[in-house]
């Protein structure tokens, strides 16, 4: 004869495991959100720091067009941290003729540097974007060439 009380009610045991199952659930599920969340964000990072070099590129491309002999005489690391569609034609985002610093992330959140190095009769520039997130800084490579005739 099987006591009645045995079956009735939901033990302790099953509470616990209803619980436990339940949170690792939730917690998984934050998990997942949270890591989704974080590659949005540097989707969204990476394809404005593609912009912006891009951006770079374009303006270097129309200074070149402009004088060649101005753009060819250029060389070395060259902060870009200001709109490009600030600089006036006179060059004054020529005027700092050094690399950004370590910490000056000023373009909305973003540092952007281009390093010039005469090549003969070409011009080869790496452009470089690069923002923070977190304890890690991620970069964005642009590297063409520019010469007089393209």
């Amino acid at each position: 004869m099987k006591h009645p009380r045995q079956y009735q009610g939901v033990t302790m045991l099953e509470v616990v495991m209803f619980t436990a199952i339940l949170t690792t659930v939730m917690l998984a599920i934050v998990f997942a959100t949270t890591q989704s969340l974080k590659q949005t964000i540097y989707s969204q990072r990476k394809i404005l720091s593609t912009h912006a070099a891009e951006e770079l590129q374009e303006w270097m491309r129309g200074e070149k067009e402009n004088d060649w002999a101005t753009f060819s005489a250029r060389s070395g690391t060259f902060c870009f941290n200001e709109d490009i569609a600030t600089c006036d034609a006179s060059g004054t985002c020529w005027d700092s003729n050094q690399a950004c610093e370590a910490d000056d992330y000023s373009l909305q959140n973003f540092k952007r540097e281009a390093v010039l190095t005469v090549n003969g009769s070409r011009i080869d520039v790496s452009i470089s974007v690069f923002w923070k997130d977190g304890p890690n800084v991620f970069e964005v490579p642009l590297i063409t060439t520019f010469s007089r005739w393209e």
